[in-house]
C-alpha cells in the first residue's frame, strides 16, 4: 500500500482548495449586453457565503411594487470594502445598474449601487 508523505498531501489540499471555480462565479446567467437601473429602498441585506444577498424594493410608476434579487460578493469580501449590516440597513434609498437575469426573474448582477448621500459602490 502506498502512503503519502504529509508535506506532499497538505500541497495537494490547499493547491485543490484554492482553485478558483469558474461555472460557479461565471456571469452566464447574466445578460451582460442588457444593462438595467433600479431606483428602490433596502429590504434585506444578507452577509451569507458564498455570495450575499441584497434585496430591493423598487415601486414601478404604475404603483406596482416588485422585489429583486442583488447577487453580492462573500460577506468578507464587503467587509472589506466597507459593506456591512449598518451600512445598508432596510429602508435605504439605492439607485442600483447591473445585469438581470437572462430567464428573467428579478434577479441582478449590480456593477454599482449608488446612495442618496452621494456614496457609490462599484463592481468595476
Amino acid at each position: 500500500m502506498a502512503t503519502l508523505r504529509p508535506g506532499i498531501l497538505a500541497a495537494t489540499l490547499f493547491s485543490a482548495a484554492t482553485l478558483p471555480s469558474a461555472a460557479h462565479h461565471s456571469f452566464s446567467e447574466y445578460d451582460t449586453e442588457r444593462l438595467v437601473s433600479l431606483e428602490g429602498e433596502v429590504k434585506e441585506l444578507r452577509l451569507i457565503n458564498p455570495h450575499s444577498r441584497l434585496y430591493v424594493v423598487v415601486t414601478r410608476l404604475d404603483g406596482t411594487v416588485t422585489e429583486w434579487r442583488l447577487e453580492l460578493g462573500a460577506p468578507t469580501a464587503l467587509q472589506r470594502r466597507g459593506v456591512s449590516a449598518t451600512t445598508l440597513p432596510p429602508g435605504t434609498k439605492v439607485t442600483v445598474s447591473g445585469f438581470q437575469a437572462k430567464d428573467g426573474t428579478l434577479r441582478l448582477a449590480p456593477r454599482r449601487i449608488a446612495f442618496a448621500d452621494g456614496r457609490e459602490f462599484a463592481y468595476e
